[in-house]
């Protein structure tokens, strides 16, 4: 066999055999301690299981440091080849050998069962990598070299594969159990986000449920408002306010088609000022009749000799409906203050009843990756005939 058929022989997970063992039942609130006792009794068992490995591990380096000074050795100037393939495999010979001093090294770091499978996977594949070009250049030369390093690569695996398989039960049991810690800890996190989470909800409801509370007081206090009598007299009011500004527009217009704007016009046609002012009231009479004192108007009129009772009747009668209209106040008694609280409440109902839409389907995930979190737990636990109740 290859090299690569031990190491994919050796890391590969382990197939279970049928092996009739009593089912043990272990409570779920207790899973963490159980979890924590069996990594105790690995941990005390670690040195023993470690042993062999490490004792065929510094076996291994000092056979690869012996390989190692064979090459460093090798005169190949004997070798009845050009001298530039020489200096080819010599430089891939520095490159292989280089290889195999930091496979030498790695293994040395291996101090720990945990993980142990996977790092001398990991040397293995690195190194096999690295070198797969330099050996076959270097085999042109030196085939009997790199055959010995391959058996001895070869035989080291197979050697591993027999402490693995004679500690197979305890090794099984160790994987699993890193696996389901791991996977409590997952399982911890999801519960730790959900009752976080199931927090904001209650949190989120409570002010919800006082909004619309809110909302229903406010709306109450609108409607008591607009039933009584001092609002409905307000009302009243408001409706007569608005029908006498309505007839002050009417009487403006009125006063508008009164004057003489053409007399005024050819009386004034020399003096500027006048002019200007003339047009002014022309153009846009309700507003700068407002904004002006009546006396402007009022001096232009009489300078003219185009002024009349009626006209000044008239004048005195919108000055005084403009000043009463003016003084009136109308008490609303807060409601479009009210109506703006009503608005933003309805707002704020609307946007967390929204979020809370999203809090909820975010609540069914949990619930649904905690059951399968907890599924995997069970089914992982069941390579040990273990049993979760």
């Amino acid at each position: 066999m290859s090299i690569k058929t031990f190491l994919k022989k050796i890391l590969s997970p382990p197939k279970p055999e049928p092996i009739i063992k009593e089912t043990e039942y272990v409570k779920t609130p207790e899973l963490p301690n159980w979890i924590k006792q069996k990594k105790k009794s690995h941990l005390q068992n670690e040195t023993k299981i470690l042993e062999p490995i490490k004792q065929r591990i510094t076996e291994f380096q000092s056979e690869l440091k012996t390989k190692i000074e064979i090459f460093e050795n090798i005169d190949l100037a004997d070798r009845k080849v050009e001298p530039r393939v020489r200096s080819i495999v010599k430089g891939n010979v520095d490159t292989y050998t280089n290889h195999l001093q930091k496979m030498i090294d790695k293994l040395g770091t291996i101090n720990k069962r945990e993980g142990i499978i996977k790092e001398i996977n990991e040397i293995f594949n690195t190194f096999n990598a690295k070198t797969h070009i330099s050996s076959q250049k270097i085999s042109f030369l030196l085939p009997k070299e790199i055959t010995a390093v391959r058996n001895a690569m070869a035989i080291f695996l197979k050697d591993l594969e027999a402490i693995f398989k004679s500690n197979k039960e305890d090794f099984e049991e160790f994987i699993v159990i890193q696996s389901v810690e791991k996977m409590i800890d997952e399982h911890t996190t999801l519960k730790e986000h959900k009752e976080n989470l199931l927090e904001v909800i209650n949190k989120d409801s409570k002010i919800l449920e006082k909004s619309k509370q809110d909302l229903i007081n406010q709306k109450k206090k609108i409607k008591a408002l607009e039933e009584s009598d001092k609002f409905k007299a307000e009302i009243e009011k408001k409706n007569n306010l608005e029908s006498r500004k309505k007839k002050l527009e009417k009487d403006i217009y009125n006063l508008k088609t009164l004057i003489d704007f053409k007399g005024l016009s050819f009386f004034y046609h020399s003096f500027d000022k006048e002019m200007k002012l003339i047009k002014e009231y022309k153009e846009n009479f309700k507003q700068n009749f407002q904004s002006m004192n009546t006396e402007n108007l009022t001096n232009l009129l009489e300078g003219a000799n185009l002024n009349n009772d009626k006209i000044t009747k008239l004048i005195e009668k919108i000055k005084q409906d403009e000043k009463e209209i003016k003084d009136t106040k109308i008490d609303d008694f807060g409601i479009d203050k009210i109506k703006h609280q009503i608005d933003n409440l309805n707002k704020e109902i609307a946007l967390t009843e929204s979020r809370d839409e999203a809090k909820t389907r975010k609540l069914e995930e949990y619930n649904t990756e905690l059951k399968e979190s907890l599924d995997k737990i069970k089914s992982e636990l069941e390579k040990l005939h273990v049993s979760l109740k």
